[in-house]
């Protein structure tokens, strides 16, 4: 498991969700999973704003991210 800690930084548009996604892909390819733990409660609102780019999951104030299956 990989781990990127928010704490003092934040995600404030697009272009952060985007790399976010890359990120993910690249460790997923890699049979990795990446988390994110202390997020901000905006940076959390503009990921679940995203839709189905990034879904997130919410545990021991920790945040999963991994790309929506249909």
């Amino acid at each position: 498991n990989v781990v990127i800690d928010f704490q003092n930084s934040r995600v404030v548009d697009m272009s952060a969700l985007d790399a976010l996604d890359k990120l993910n892909q690249k460790y997923m390819a890699q049979g990795k999973n990446l988390s994110v733990k202390n997020l901000s409660n905006e940076s959390i609102r503009l990921i679940k704003n995203a839709g189905t780019m990034i879904e997130i999951h919410l545990e021991n104030n920790s945040t999963s991210i991994s790309k929506e299956t249909e």
